[in-house]
């Protein structure tokens, strides 16, 4: 049925084409949307932990300095 739709009117089936791949397209740029932003969270959640660790970190030149000073 649709096909003969089409085929009798080649316009409409143009402009259908065109509508479905507009639509897929903004599909796809949806979905790298949503890539790109979990991409920045994960940058952001190592960052986090890479802050912590070095907060956690004994740097042994300090140490040995406080260690003579006592």
């Amino acid at each position: 049925m649709f096909s003969r739709i089409f085929i009798e009117r080649p316009r409409l089936a143009a402009v259908v084409s065109l509508i479905l791949l507009l639509a897929e397209m903004g599909v796809m740029v949806n979905i790298g949307r949503n890539g790109e932003r979990a991409r920045l969270e994960r940058e952001e959640v190592h960052a986090e932990r890479e802050r912590q660790r070095k907060a956690k970190t004994i740097v042994l030149d300090t140490a040995r300095r406080a260690q003579t000073e006592q």
